[in-house]
């Protein structure tokens, strides 16, 4: 009985170890502004382009920001493309995140914003839904895009934009 009691100090030891060592961490490394990492803002008529193929009803943008995404191995379609993390709004008035690429002869970003010049018309040709949300409120197409919903470069796009709302909200 002794010993069971000595082994469970020693592992409730050994978690408050472990999560102090993550408290720390995660205070040091604590990621910094938006500008920081390298997040581009995204043009508004971009983020209404984005939206422009609503699945049902009307669709409201509330944030958006991108990442650029270098393609890996792949034969380059497109001068630029890029990872679109946006929060929107459905006719119910839920918020929702939604993940797009994006691939563009444009201009690369100027000012740290992502802009394109482009008829909804053309788009569909280079703007892909990536994640669930994107893909069930809007009608852009599914396959072909570099990054799947858990690469990294969508990970870091979802963080600039977490970072860039709990800055500006």
């Amino acid at each position: 009985m002794v010993r069971a009691r000595t082994v469970r100090l020693w592992l409730l030891a050994v978690a408050v170890a472990v999560a102090a060592f993550a408290l720390i961490i995660g205070l040091v490394m604590r990621p910094g502004e938006v500008e920081d990492r390298g997040c581009l803002t995204v043009d508004s008529s971009l983020s209404e382009l984005l939206l422009s193929r609503p699945s049902v009803g009307p669709l409201e943008t509330s944030v958006s920001v991108a990442e650029e995404v270098a393609p890996q191995g792949a034969a380059r379609a497109y001068a630029h493309y890029y990872v679109i993390a946006m929060q929107f709004s459905s006719m119910d008035g839920l918020m929702h995140e939604g993940v797009w690429q994006l691939g563009t002869n444009a201009s690369g970003p100027r000012g740290g914003t992502v802009s394109v010049a482009i008829s909804a018309a053309g788009a569909s040709e280079f703007i892909i839904s990536i994640n669930g949300e994107a893909q069930s409120f809007t009608l852009w197409p599914r396959d072909g895009a570099l990054v799947g919903p858990l690469s990294e470069s969508v990970i870091r796009a979802r963080t600039c934009l977490d970072a860039f709302t709990s800055t500006t909200l």
